[in-house]
């Protein structure tokens, strides 16, 4: 099936189930064929009400693989509306009964983003000694799964489940959802989650593990760039088989559950061995890149400037009573007798004087001398003049 735009199954027949595109092997015999395959590529694709996409077998022939690929957007979501209650997605089943029961064909998705939500899964089964299929998922963009959507690898007899590989392009989101791998009797399936980005998990469970007799718990690795998990479990464990290993490669692991990382990331196996729980950084030293400051402290005091009050000399700027009278209205006034030359040795006493208010100064530059006289600009106050009316009017300065 090959449709540029959008590829859309949804509504119930009469009896409520959902639409439905499938491949079966249906034989029984030992010679019985393999199943057929399903390719289907789309712009988008959006599967509701119990829709399904699926390959089986029910003998010794093997489940055909079911490769889907989308351009933009993978949505699943609902389920139909008979009492079964079947969940809209991509399923493979293997449900021969016999030793020789074929395995569960393989599920790959590439995609640009997933959503899968409200109880739609992505499923590889086994109810027989066979092995289930595989899933394979790749989502360029990101990965959403909310509200009881799941990607699961199941086995509910005596064969082995199936791994799961997720891989995103930017972050993984769950909210109320499950990533799993599960056995009844068997060992469970491997779970590898890659986001470069970040995984976040609420009130979800990512698992691999296994119920029964011995079987012994999948192994799960995850690495994004950061983990943050609230309300929810790792598991990778087992009742009397050995327990799986976790591996993480992340920066961090943010945990904001009411309950110590070790039982929120948990191995263990209840009767057996448990497993191993490793969270690793990234290679690379965290100094990487850095300046190494020298060992010894500069001496700043060569540097800075000695403060005036404590240098050996210093200069000074007195008020002294002027003397004379203005010369002409607004005209300059004389500071006073004119000061020789300052000495940079300290006068041995200086005159206690009285601070007046100054007005501002006024630096004459020198003409045959080098010698700088201060004058100072002082206006007369003049009496206000009224008008006619009362009014003051303003003086020319």
């Amino acid at each position: 099936i090959e449709v540029s735009n959008l590829v859309s199954l949804s509504g119930a027949d009469s009896q409520g189930f959902g639409s439905l595109i499938s491949a079966n092997a249906s034989g029984r015999k030992e010679d019985a064929g393999n199943g057929g395959t399903i390719v289907l590529a789309a712009g988008r694709l959006q599967l509701t009400d119990g829709a399904q996409v699926s390959t089986s077998t029910f003998g010794p022939g093997q489940g055909g693989t079911l490769a889907v690929t989308v351009t933009d957007e993978v949505n699943l979501s609902g389920e139909d509306k008979s009492k079964d209650h079947f969940q809209s997605g991509l399923f493979s089943t293997s449900q021969g009964d016999t030793p020789q029961a074929g395995q569960g064909g393989t599920i790959i998705l590439l995609t640009g983003n997933l959503v899968l939500k409200d109880k739609a899964a992505i499923s590889a089964k086994t109810s027989g000694p066979a092995r289930g299929g595989d899933v394979n998922v790749q989502a360029r963009g990101s990965a959403t799964i909310t509200n009881g959507g799941t990607i699961t690898a199941h086995s509910s007899t005596t064969g082995e489940a199936g791994q799961i590989t997720l891989k995103v392009g930017d972050t993984l989101n769950m909210r109320n959802a499950s990533i799993q791998t599960s056995a009844k009797s068997a060992d469970g399936g491997n779970l590898v989650i890659t986001a470069p980005s970040y995984v976040y998990v609420i009130g979800s469970q990512v698992t691999t593990s296994v119920n029964e007799d011995f079987g012994g718990g999948g192994n799960i690795v995850v690495a994004p760039k950061f983990v943050v998990l609230d309300g929810s479990q790792v598991f990778a464990k087992a009742k009397k088989g050995r327990g799986g290993n976790i591996n993480i490669v992340t920066t961090g692991v943010y945990n904001f559950t009411k309950e110590p990382i070790g039982k929120v990331i948990n191995a263990s196996s209840e009767l057996g061995v448990d497993g191993v729980v490793t969270i690793t950084t990234p290679e690379g030293s965290a100094v990487e890149g850095l300046i190494a400051l020298p060992a010894s402290l500069i001496d700043v005091t060569g540097l800075m400037k000695t403060p005036c009050g404590q240098r050996d000399t210093s200069s000074s700027f007195m008020v002294m009573e002027r003397e004379g009278t203005p010369l002409a209205r607004n005209d300059l006034i004389p500071s006073g007798p004119r000061f020789a030359k300052v000495s940079a040795t300290p006068s041995p006493s200086r005159p206690t004087m009285t601070p007046k208010k100054v007005a501002s100064a006024t630096v004459m530059p020198p003409k045959s001398s080098p010698t700088v006289v201060l004058m100072a600009e002082c206006r007369h106050k003049q009496e206000d003049k009224k008008d006619m009316k009362g009014k003051v009017v303003q003086q020319p300065n």
